[in-house]
């Protein structure tokens, strides 16, 4: 969420255009004399098709136009959006006198849930009385491929029984959906250990879950095992049929002492061998504490992507967890049911660059419990082609060169990327960078109607493109301040896990890093 003002400056930009010879509202009349009837005679809209994760996104806009007829001065336009409840009037025109003629850029925007981007133009009297009117639909586009979930994860990492007993926990999980198609919606379950599945999804208001995300799922207890099995499924809502399906999984640590929550059949009880129920045992107080006797790998060092073997051993535990924590610290892992001893041998995400972290909890008698952490160094096999930068750790890889432009302007910069056809705006005075794509076809004119003042220039082709779509561009960026300059760019980009960053070359030499939306030179 940023600064309101500047972003809907550069995602909105409204053109209305006057039909030449019809600007004035007057009363239109036929040959023979006879008032024209207020009249839509147009309305539409550019696009043909939009795909669902580009509604999604708000990336895409979408040139509505419109002609009318008979319209006066005790008429006006309305132009509205569907939402999932209602219709809403398109940002900037709610107290706006729309032309009789004209169009209007707007940010497409899943506003509906299932039904496809819709747009309504009304002609109204002063009693707000609609005369006529007419709709858009941009109907949803067929994906390339099938539905596929590219992510299911969650930062808990780990749950406490008692409260998965008593149904207050909640985990968050995140997820994303690429190729999603009409219809078609997510489920959050619950894989329970007796292969009943049970949904465990929140109340809301709206059916419709969005393809990317995050919220929050009320896991159930399960009678034998010690960890939840959630699962995302995507389906189509007419049929139920799964496109595709992930799970993870979130260890419960801890007993259960407080009265469970009935969700599923209880949990039978423990028969002994004379046929009677065996008493479940309280906690001592003078039971020993528990030990962790040896936590330790088989290298302190280890190749990235490479494989590990991580032993422990334990004393006095009524359960225990062993777990792969990423690098923010956070669950990425565990081991299934271990044992007091035993060994885990695994294969390293190629995510760690510089350390792994695993954690051993041991949890004994009365809740008591201990806790060691295992750190192993990641062999780094690379170096920066600037010496280093102490914030980012080891390289993701080696340096790329590659083709590229760069123009400075008054308050700021644009370089153009060969290799990904991509156009970075760097900002001075916010420190902020956008990234666009380079649409540019040579030969496609770009026309600057303003002349640049003496000493400046017009920035033509992609960068000319780009700054022309832009109210942000023209008045935070200014005119360029020197031609346009091509070279070879040196890239590369850092490895770490989170706010990683990619550092550029410039013709001058210095070293520059981009940094999610922010940006700065290194050393400065």
């Amino acid at each position: 969420m940023k600064q309101v003002s500047m972003v809907w400056a550069k995602r909105l930009l409204l053109v209305l255009c006057l039909v030449v010879g019809g600007v004035a509202l007057v009363s239109a009349q036929e040959p023979n004399g006879s008032p024209v009837p207020p009249t839509i005679i147009r309305f539409a809209s550019d696009r043909d098709t939009i795909p669902i994760e580009d509604a999604e996104s708000g990336q895409l806009n979408t040139t509505l136009a419109w002609e009318t007829s008979g319209m006066t001065a005790d008429h006006r336009l309305v132009l509205e959006a569907l939402g999932k409840r209602a219709w809403s009037p398109l940002l900037g025109t709610e107290n706006f006198q729309l032309p009789t003629s004209g169009v209007y850029v707007n940010v497409i925007q899943n506003l509906c849930g299932f039904c496809p981007p819709t747009y309504r133009l009304s002609i109204v009297d002063s009693r707000s009385r609609v005369l006529d009117q007419q709709m858009v639909i941009i109907p949803w586009a067929e994906p390339a491929g099938v539905p596929q979930i590219t992510h299911f994860s969650t930062g808990v990492e780990r749950i406490d029984a008692n409260s998965v007993a008593q149904r207050t926990a909640r985990i968050t999980v995140f997820w994303s959906l690429d190729n999603r198609v009409p219809y078609s919606n997510l489920i959050f379950e619950q894989i329970l250990d007796s292969g009943i599945i049970v949904n465990v999804e929140l109340p809301r208001p709206d059916l419709w879950v969005a393809s990317e995300g995050l919220g929050e799922v009320a896991p159930v207890l399960p009678q034998a095992e010690n960890y939840l099995t959630l699962r995302l499924r995507v389906v189509n809502t007419t049929n139920g049929q799964t496109y595709d399906e992930e799970t993870l999984i979130v260890p419960i640590i801890g007993a259960v002492t407080a009265p469970i929550v009935p969700t599923v059949p209880p949990q039978p009880p423990t028969i002994t061998g004379s046929g009677e129920i065996a008493p479940s045992l309280p906690p001592t107080d003078d039971a020993p504490p528990p030990q962790i006797v040896a936590f330790y790998a088989n290298t302190a060092e280890v190749d990235r992507g490479g494989q590990v073997a991580v032993t422990w051993s334990v004393a006095n535990a009524r359960s225990l967890l062993i777990s792969r924590l990423n690098p923010n610290g956070e669950f990425a892992d565990f081991y299934l049911n271990p044992p007091p001893t035993g060994t885990w041998t695994l294969t390293l995400p190629d995510y760690y660059v510089d350390l792994v972290v695993f954690n051993l909890v041991v949890l004994g008698a009365n809740e008591t419990q201990v806790s060691q952490n295992l750190t192993l160094r990641v062999r780094c096999p690379y170096t920066y082609f600037f010496g280093t930068d102490p914030a980012s750790g080891c390289p993701l890889s080696g340096e790329t060169q590659v083709e590229a432009i760069y123009q400075p302007f008054e308050r700021g910069f644009m370089i153009w990327r060969g290799d990904t056809r991509q156009i970075y705006v760097f900002y001075n005075d916010s420190g902020t960078v956008s990234v666009a794509p380079d649409t540019y076809v040579e030969g496609e004119p770009i026309t600057i109607l303003t002349q640049a003042p003496e000493g400046l220039y017009a920035p033509a082709r992609g960068f000319g493109k780009l700054w022309l779509q832009s109210v942000e561009n023209m008045s935070v960026l200014g005119w360029a301040s020197a031609p346009e300059l091509p070279f070879t760019m040196r890239v590369q980009q850092s490895g770490a896990y989170t706010n990683a960053r990619t550092y550029f070359a410039l013709p001058d030499g210095r070293i520059l890093y981009v940094m999610a939306d922010r940006w700065g030179f290194l050393g400065s």
